[in-house]
């Protein structure tokens, strides 16, 4: 199985992912792969970004600097989706791979921007998690995030209510942890149960 994990930022994906990878399911995690490829020079990420803003986006010893690219992105929707169509096909064929070498069975694919993208079809089921409006900002103001900073990520995302429109299932994270981790253990018995067994 191949399950698409979705949210808004601040909502809990990667809390939920890892209430998934304790259930049993090989957990991948699309932010996490797109730091590999901005290391990795064989994938060319790290050449197209100096050729589209030069050496200044690079840290003092040649890394990517995310920071900046987050400055450059979240101001300019263009740059976004430049940005976009440069990683997500990377992304998509890295986290395929990983669905081949376990003959497409017992993988979670956390993806922010999994319905933005348009890859709801090459899931088997796809999950998104909500969380109230006021405790996703509070939860980012946390990060140290200011309210534009907030608005201006959120804005470039779907809304959590429409993820959830999208999704298959859905998960309520508005209150601990545990929480979020009966609703994970019951949506896997229910995917088992109806995707197959695995």
């Amino acid at each position: 199985m191949f399950v698409g994990l979705t949210g808004s930022i601040g909502c809990g994906k990667t809390s939920a992912l890892e209430c998934f990878s304790s259930l049993g399911w090989k957990t991948l995690d699309a932010d996490s792969v797109c730091h590999e490829l901005y290391e990795d020079d064989a994938s060319g990420v790290a050449d197209a970004i100096r050729r589209r803003w030069g050496d200044s986006i690079f840290t003092r010893d040649g890394a990517v600097d995310r920071k900046k690219i987050a400055g450059i992105v979240f101001k300019d929707r263009k740059e976004l989706l430049w940005l976009n169509s440069l990683l997500h096909p990377k992304v998509m064929e890295r986290a395929l791979r990983e669905t081949a070498k376990r003959g497409n069975r017992h993988l979670v694919f956390a993806v922010p921007l999994l319905f933005e993208a348009g890859w709801k079809k090459k899931f088997d089921c796809t999950i998104a998690v909500w969380t109230d409006r006021k405790i996703q900002y509070g939860r980012l103001k946390g990060r140290g995030w200011s309210k534009t900073e907030i608005e201006r990520r959120c804005g470039c995302q779907f809304s959590p209510e429409k993820k959830m429109e999208m999704a298959d299932f859905g998960l309520i994270n508005n209150g601990s942890l545990n929480s979020l981790f009966e609703q994970c253990k019951i949506l896997n018995k229910h995917i088992r149960k109806k995707y197959g067994k695995t």
